[in-house]
């Protein structure tokens, strides 16, 4: 599991940013948390999967980047939404390789 260099996190989890990162990537299971990845579809921006998902291999691959994390998945969709309009242009294209 690898973190964007620009990690995105909720209101609710500011100041806890290393934190949640280490329960995460060693699998202390943080109930309800988020996280927010690059899609691995082609015609999607992003996804937002619950923390737990990121250890199966069969669902996401072992180096799989993670641009966010959210407290839930209300607090996830809202963070998705700051993380796109930050990523828009002045013309209206979104470049979401600019989040990484």
């Amino acid at each position: 599991m690898r973190w964007s260099k620009k990690l995105y996190l909720s209101e609710t989890l500011k100041g806890k940013k290393l934190y949640y990162q280490y329960m995460i990537k060693y699998s202390k299971k943080p109930t309800g948390t988020y996280c927010i990845l690059p899609s691995l579809k082609k015609d999607d921006l992003m996804e937002i999967c619950h923390s737990e998902l990121l250890r199966y291999v069969q669902f996401y691959p072992q180096d799989q980047l993670v641009l966010g994390i959210a407290a839930s998945k209300r607090e996830a969709y809202t963070l998705a939404g700051r993380m796109l309009l930050d990523a828009m242009h002045e013309d209206g294209s979104i470049h979401i390789d600019e989040l990484y």
